[in-house]
């Protein structure tokens, strides 16, 4: 009984001492004082090591060292209205999404690029007409991307102003549309590799606006490699993915997720959410970001600082609505202990104790 007893009580610490507590998160970010002078909104990612990296439609910048929050531009035109930048498993490959250049449908600038921060290149230059001259592939009107493994990349799309999911392979150029959202959206998308490769996607604007669902990596990817693959009857529904929860407030989607699993959503309204990937509940209220109503903000969840930068563009107002932006960074790490972790670690410690010297009787 003693011993029953005994390997209860080990099991118990153990999962609590390593299961994550949704209860827990960061409320205090401040100004990043040497945050760059960009010429339009800021999408950014992480390279592997711990370096931010932003893409501002133009520019591409890289932070000195990891949590140093000083940049440097590595390379520019890379003209875009930015829709992502995403680091390839690697840690320095990235693709750069040019988003939708021209709202009038000319698909001429809505490039992908790879580049490669460990040798940064300015783009190709303009030709005549204005329009980059070359890149990896031409896809129209991307808003978001995630790599997925050293060759795929999840894109969410939106042409014609009705939204999908797709994945792009960047050694072939191929591209597949894997789900079908069904809105006119533009919201983001994150692969979460901390809960066993799952996306999460949110309905940016329609009838549906705020409803996020999870998808699953592996069907996904089975889509993209089937050889009877058919673009009419191929792709998932929308109603396919698990219903997650509306965050009707919060339609700008997860662009972060913590080691964790938890989706940290932006907004634009100048706030962020916590949610509990498992639930869909919100961990609490939600955290204002800089002071200011009215901003879209997004944020980014680094897992070598365990800090979180987020990004805002203040549209500005009448008459004139010119922006501005700025860059936040956590003030704390968000290591996403539980909440008795203390407690848990302490009574696994002496568990051990007494199973070492059960032992040296």
């Amino acid at each position: 009984m003693k011993r029953s007893v005994f390997w209860l009580g080990l099991m118990v610490c153990t999962v609590l001492a390593v299961s994550p507590a949704f209860a827990y998160y960061l409320v205090d970010f401040a100004p990043m004082p040497d945050y760059p002078d960009v010429s339009k909104s800021v999408v950014a990612d992480v390279l592997g090591n711990g370096r931010f990296i932003l893409y501002d439609g133009d520019s591409v910048y890289i932070e000195h060292y990891p949590d140093r929050g000083t940049f440097a531009e590595v390379a520019s035109g890379y003209i875009g209205d930015p829709a992502f930048i995403t680091v390839a498993p690697d840690g320095h490959r990235c693709l750069l999404g040019a988003g939708e250049v021209d709202f009038g449908g000319d698909p001429n600038n809505d490039w992908l690029w790879l580049f490669d921060a460990d040798n940064p290149e300015d783009a190709p230059p303009v030709d005549i007409n204005g329009y980059v001259s070359d890149g990896l592939m031409l896809l129209t009107s991307t808003y978001w991307g995630e790599w997925l493994n050293n060759d795929l990349v999840l894109i969410e799309r939106a042409p014609g102003w009705v939204s999908e999911l797709g994945i792009v392979d960047v050694t072939t150029t191929t591209y597949r549309k894997v789900a079908d959202k069904g809105e006119s959206s533009a919201s983001f998308v994150t692969y979460s590799q901390f809960s066993v490769g799952e996306i999460y996607a949110t309905i940016g604007f329609g009838t549906g606006e705020g409803d996020t669902r999870r998808f699953s990596k592996r069907v996904l990817m089975n889509i993209f490699h089937d050889p009877a693959y058919d673009p009419a009857t191929s792709p998932l529904s929308w109603d396919a993915g698990a219903y997650v929860g509306n965050y009707v407030d919060f339609s700008a989607g997860p662009s972060a997720v913590s080691e964790g699993g938890v989706l940290i959503f932006g907004s634009h309204n100048s706030e962020l959410l916590y949610v509990d990937p498992d639930t869909g509940d919100p961990l609490g209220a939600s955290v204002p970001i800089g002071g200011k109503t009215g901003c879209s903000v997004r944020p980014y969840f680094n897992p070598v600082t365990k800090k979180i930068l987020v990004t805002e563009t203040d549209w500005g107002s009448a008459p004139d609505w010119i922006p501005t932006f700025a860059g936040y960074i956590s003030e704390e790490t968000y290591e996403d202990l539980p909440a008795a972790g203390g407690a848990a670690l302490a009574g696994l410690a002496a568990l051990i104790v007494m199973a070492a010297r059960r032992k040296l009787r």
